[in-house]
């Protein structure tokens, strides 16, 4: 049986976890969100802190989210590309 080098799906691989990396993220986003917006969080100090891990975790999201769109671009078993397939 022959292995195959894991250079060869390196966008199979990316995109697979930039996807899975953008879910975690923007799901914690949406929890700390919800948890804002009911007032969980009683103190002053900690509504900011968690307001900035609010923000961090939703931009690095998006960005995850992008980076996922572009390595999808360049993975083959997908034959997709600029123009659709």
């Amino acid at each position: 049986m022959a292995s195959a080098h894991p250079l060869d799906y390196l966008w199979w691989l990316v995109s697979r976890a930039s996807g899975i990396l953008a879910l975690v993220l923007i799901s914690l986003s949406v929890v700390l969100g919800l948890a804002m917006a009911a007032e969980v969080l009683g103190r002053t100090k900690v509504k900011r802190s968690v307001m900035g891990l609010y923000e961090y975790l939703a931009m690095t999201g998006l960005a995850a989210i992008g980076a996922h769109g572009v390595a999808l671009l360049g993975d083959h078993w997908l034959k997709s590309g600029w123009r659709g397939s």
